[in-house]
């Protein structure tokens, strides 16, 4: 089976670095793409031409190649619509405004581990309602019922990645029993998404401010689901805040 990858950004940066990336992986890089000819064993394709799509759609359904399709869009940039609305076809779709050079490094090299380990993958996007929906998330998770740190002075500048504020935010019955409801949905709805679809479930986990509860959440989730799955977690706002400055 022949071991593809296609990735499309309109950012020229963001395929600057994937080439790099899947270079350093061990892949052969395809400038042109005429058909399934042109692929040898292990080979990526990255392209700024929308043209890219139509060609992914003539050869995603051929079950002799295993064949990945990796878009990044700017939600910032007019034409971002174009490829939302192609979303549906693309294995893993990332909004790429928020996404650092460091970001694009790791998500592309999980993408592989997955693709080598024969594991499936997930998302995760921590965020925070008041500074908008992303728009490359499937399912959106509410934390805002779980206890909000925000209201406790020695806590309110840290963030859900230190440990007193998961404590806190988690610390209760009410509070595991909502967390218990959302692994056994989340367990169905990603076995489900196995079955039906090719496409990388993305998730977002939302708080009001994307500080506490929804980093808290989401970390919790990593944990529970890394033994099944490959999981990259990103965290929207973390930079946004004063401690992580």
């Amino acid at each position: 089976m022949k071991d593809i990858i296609i990735l499309y950004s309109k950012n020229k940066k963001i395929c600057e670095i994937a080439s790099k990336v899947l270079d350093s992986l061990g892949y052969t890089e395809r400038l042109l793409v005429e058909g399934l000819s042109v692929f040898h064993d292990k080979e990526f394709v990255v392209s700024t031409n929308p043209e890219i799509i139509k060609v992914y759609r003539r050869i995603k359904d051929d079950e002799e190649n295993d064949i990945s399709f990796i878009g990044f869009d700017d939600s910032s940039l007019p034409y971002s619509e174009q490829i939302y609305n192609a979303r549906n076809h693309l294995t893993h779709y990332f909004d790429g405004l928020f996404f650092s050079a460091k970001d694009v490094e790791d998500v592309l090299t999980l993408i592989v581990k997955a693709k080598r380990e024969h594991k499936e993958m997930i998302m995760l996007e921590s965020f925070g309602f008041k500074l908008g929906n992303p728009i490359d998330v499937d399912l959106v998770i509410d934390a805002r019922v779980l206890p909000n740190a925000f209201w406790v002075d020695e806590l309110r500048n840290k963030c859900g990645l230190d440990k007193e504020v998961r404590d806190y935010v988690l610390n209760g019955k009410s509070a595991m029993e909502y967390v218990h409801h959302v692994e056994n949905f989340l367990s169905y709805y990603f076995e489900n998404m196995e079955k039906r679809s090719k496409r990388m479930p993305l998730v977002g986990i939302a708080c009001t401010g994307g500080q506490h509860r929804s980093i808290t959440l989401a970390e919790y989730l990593k944990d529970y689901f890394s033994p099944k799955y490959i999981v990259y977690i990103k965290h929207r706002e973390i930079n946004r805040f004063l401690c992580r400055k």
